[in-house]
């Protein structure tokens, strides 16, 4: 009787699927790393801000403060205030408003998570002021 139950054991246990090995030890896998997204989304801002010819931000002369994410990102779309004119430029420039907008409030969570990165915050911070100047541009915009 003995012998059947452990003939049955061994046959359930062949027919299971291999079970994964557990090493806690391991590292799990990388994140991505948060500069090169910085770098990214910056550039992004970059190249929409001079499609909107706007002249860069000029560098803070002050450390920049820790950063601190839009609590709700700037939007020409939920600006009650902004009223461009409903031209395919203004709608143009709008789309890369808030694009800009987008990547700088990614920017800004991405520096927070890098607490006392200089580097990172400094990116935040010109991200912002990018994103305030392109909204302005397209608020403003008549024709």
């Amino acid at each position: 009787m003995r012998l059947a139950v452990v003939l049955v054991a061994l046959a359930a246990c062949a027919g299971a699927p291999p079970q994964p090995a557990h090493n806690a030890g391991a590292p799990g896998p990388m994140p991505p790393d948060r500069h090169a997204e910085i770098a990214s989304l910056s550039q992004q801002i970059d190249d929409a801000r001079q499609r909107l010819s706007l002249a860069a931000p000029p560098p803070s002369a002050t450390a920049p403060a820790a950063p601190q994410p839009f609590s709700t990102p700037v939007s020409s779309k939920t600006d009650t205030t902004c009223h461009p004119a409903a031209t395919q430029t203004c709608t143009d420039s709008c789309q890369l408003s808030d694009t800009i907008c987008d990547n700088a409030d990614k920017i800004c969570k991405l520096a927070a998570e890098l607490v006392g990165d200089t580097w990172a915050a400094g990116k935040c911070d010109t991200a912002k002021q990018t994103c305030d100047a392109a909204h302005a541009k397209c608020c403003a915009c008549t024709s």
